[in-house]
């Protein structure tokens, strides 16, 4: 069952959210059970939000444990982020606009 995932981290910037991606080097492609991928600043610079869809609860902790939580560390942000999980009844996608 695919899940939508809303991350917040407080103090984060984009330069840190460019460096991790830039950690994970994937290509600019989603990892392994990845749906959908949407970053962005919260208001007033107060951090950095990611809405995520993923195939499976497994896929985005494999994901974590493989992946993303030593990116975090190599940059130097530790600190976990608020994580709001739901499971998704439906996911649809429109066509593909490019990439920013």
């Amino acid at each position: 069952m695919a899940i939508a995932l809303y991350m917040e981290f407080p103090g984060f910037t984009e330069q840190q959210y460019d460096a991790v991606l830039q950690e994970l080097n994937l290509g600019g492609h989603l990892a392994p059970g990845g749906v959908l991928h949407c970053a962005g600043p919260m208001e007033g610079d107060a951090g950095w939000r990611v809405v995520d869809v993923w195939e499976s609860q497994a896929d985005f902790d494999r994901f974590r444990r493989e992946k993303l939580d030593a990116a975090m560390r190599k940059i130097g942000a530790e600190m976990p982020p608020r994580v709001i999980t739901w499971p998704g009844h439906n996911v649809m996608l429109g066509e593909r606009a490019p990439a920013r």
